[in-house]
């Protein structure tokens, strides 16, 4: 499997676990925009990473115009992204598949550490960066 449908089977897979009311089977599907939303959260955690390394360690300000312009494309480009792959019907049945092979006595929880990973990721770099912040300051 190459990297990309990994990736796209990972997204799905965490998709899945956000939104299970709207994937009542593998083959019946409705898209959820809110947990599509809620996916981007990473993409917004890495801006912020970004925004206070800058900010702290190299005095460079970024406007808040510039700031909200730059989340609304973190919420909404990802957002399509996201959606593109959940829409597509292989992936979905791939990433039902990978969760119907997990033991039916694990399913629930190897699923919600999967989606912990995807959102804890981005917040380790965003904790050590903060935390250096506060030390050299």
């Amino acid at each position: 499997m190459k990297k990309v449908d990994e990736l796209k089977q990972f997204i799905t897979v965490v998709y899945i676990s956000r939104s299970p009311q709207y994937l009542p089977s593998p083959n019946e599907r409705s898209k959820s925009w809110e947990a599509i939303v809620a996916l981007t959260i990473p993409f917004q955690m890495v801006l912020l990473t970004i925004n206070i390394i800058l900010d702290d360690f190299f005095n460079v300000h970024i406007p808040i115009v510039l700031l909200l312009v730059l989340i609304g494309g973190t919420t909404i480009v990802p957002a399509l992204m996201i959606n593109h792959i959940v829409s597509q019907n292989d992936n979905v049945q791939k990433a039902w598949n990978y969760i119907l092979e997990i033991d039916k006595a694990d399913r629930e929880e190897k699923v919600f550490f999967i989606g912990a990973i995807y959102f804890i990721t981005p917040i380790i770099p965003l904790l050590l960066v903060v935390v250096l912040s506060i030390w050299l300051k």
